[in-house]
């Protein structure tokens, strides 16, 4: 459950607010932070550059399951130096973390914006019209993972990538071939050369 900060509801209930998206994205030379306002502002330390109506992003879902929701985020109104830029620093599985705030009467980020997505990017995917472009890039939800099988297996090979000085899965394979029972009153049990 998401939880709002008591001046984050005062300014809901007075009625005079007006919503934003700040998104950060983990592209190859740094962390990318934008806006959907204008102009620079600081939050969290950090400062997020304004991009206005160029820049949008899709409406968060979420649901009372564990379902993955994806978002897409849309950049618009770019020429042929910021096309280069943006396809070379997006590449699939960078983070991208979106908050949910929203701006006084003064045009100041009431504390503190909700963190409203965490995920990974997809591919970008551009469209031009000979002038201008735009660069949407979909971003797949954190729980997508746990969807997804894994790719690691209990043999010895495979143990050795993280950890090259436990022997412990050199066992597996006689494992397999046993059809006895633990313990009991023999004690145990001879498999291929070894006691168990």
């Amino acid at each position: 459950m998401r939880t709002m900060t008591p001046a984050a509801l005062d300014a809901l209930t007075a009625g005079n607010v007006q919503p934003v998206y700040l998104v950060a994205i983990a592209f190859a030379s740094g962390t990318y932070r934008a806006w959907t306002g204008v102009n620079t502002v600081v939050w969290g330390g950090q400062e997020w550059e304004g991009e206005g109506d160029f820049f949008g992003c899709s409406s968060i879902t979420q649901t009372n399951d564990l379902s993955a929701e994806g978002i897409t985020l849309t950049f618009s109104g770019l020429n042929a130096a910021d096309i280069s830029s943006m396809i070379s620093e997006a590449a699939q599985n960078q983070a991208v973390d979106v908050w949910y705030g929203m701006l006084d009467s003064t045009g100041t980020i009431i504390a503190d914006p909700v963190h409203s997505f965490s995920g990974h990017l997809d591919v970008p995917t551009l469209q031009d019209d000979g002038d201008t472009a735009t660069i949407s890039m979909t971003a797949e939800n954190a729980l997508i993972t746990l969807s997804r099988s894994s790719q690691r297996r209990y043999t010895q090979d495979n143990q050795q990538i993280d950890f090259p000085l436990d022997g412990g899965f050199q066992f597996v394979p006689s494992v397999t071939m046993w059809s006895g029972s633990w313990g009991g009153k023999n004690g145990g049990h001879y498999i291929s050369g070894r006691f168990f």
